[in-house]
């Protein structure tokens, strides 16, 4: 009978009993089921399950040993416990590891795991902090701007059209359209925002002139 089993945070449906066989010195049954877990590695893949019961005399069996596998490839390494095999395929260097699969790596290992982890973070902090700036930019460029300065702004945009900054970060816009409609919505749309947040910033880059006479700013 197929039934539906959690394991953590991944489900395995369809599990079901596919073959017994019963040999002289061992009995040996074999499972099925399919992983349920979107957006993770293991999705909608096939595993199988091999419980191996030695006989040690008539009705009397010993300690079973578990196997577990993907069914493809064939070439699938072979775990004995189930959990050890969710956490092989589902590790990342953001995922704590479990004790079974934790032995397997050395502490060096580990090591170069926290340092690429805290590599990582800082590369994400500084982008985080840079797109933060921009937008405080754009949103000051929009609460300061007229309609004056929006049309100046228009014109300049249109007299800039021939320089390669400018045509390159239009052109990217309209890539993003056709990577929005024919690829994927949310790259499309990540791009399209990141060349507007370019255009503007490429706009709005050269109204601070500093006058060599006085040596004031103006904006």
């Amino acid at each position: 009978m197929k039934k539906r089993i959690k394991i953590g945070d991944v489900c395995i449906i369809n599990y079901s009993e596919e073959l017994h066989i019963n040999l002289t010195n061992k009995s040996i049954r074999i499972y099925k089921g399919r992983f349920d877990c979107k957006y993770r590695p293991l999705h909608g893949k096939e595993f199988t399950e091999e419980v191996s019961v030695p006989k040690l005399g008539y009705g009397v069996s010993g300690e079973p040993s578990f196997k577990y596998y993907l069914c493809h490839p064939k070439s699938a390494p072979i775990f004995d416990t189930m959990e050890s095999l969710i956490v092989y395929y589902h590790r990342s260097i953001y995922s704590s590891y479990s004790s079974a699969i934790g032995k397997r790596y050395n502490g060096t290992s580990r090591k170069t795991c926290l340092t690429k982890n805290k590599e990582r973070m800082k590369t994400f902090n500084e982008i985080k902090s840079k797109v933060t700036a921009l937008v405080k930019k754009v949103k000051d460029y929009f609460k300061a701007a007229t309609v004056k300065s929006v049309l100046k702004d228009v014109c300049k945009a249109i007299w800039k059209f021939f320089h390669w900054r400018f045509a390159t970060i239009v052109l990217g816009g309209f890539a993003s359209f056709i990577v929005y409609f024919d690829s994927s919505k949310l790259i499309g749309l990540v791009l399209l925002a990141a060349f507007a947040l370019m255009l503007i910033n490429d706009l709005t880059s050269s109204k601070t002139t500093t006058t060599a006479a006085t040596g004031t700013t103006v904006q």
